[in-house]
């Protein structure tokens, strides 16, 4: 039985970080797209330079 308590809190543990890890990424992409945004908008480039 305490076996399966250790693994089910390291589960639980590895998933937590792993929704961590997913939600951080997501922000730090989010924000790069937001600055993007505001940088294309004060220096506009063609379209070809970033595809």
């Amino acid at each position: 039985m305490n076996k399966l308590l250790k693994s089910i809190d390291i589960n639980a543990s590895r998933l937590s970080q792993a929704a961590y890890y997913t939600a951080a990424n997501f922000e730090v992409k989010y924000i790069f797209q937001l600055s993007f945004k505001k940088f294309k908008a004060k220096h506009p480039v063609p379209l070809n330079t970033f595809t």
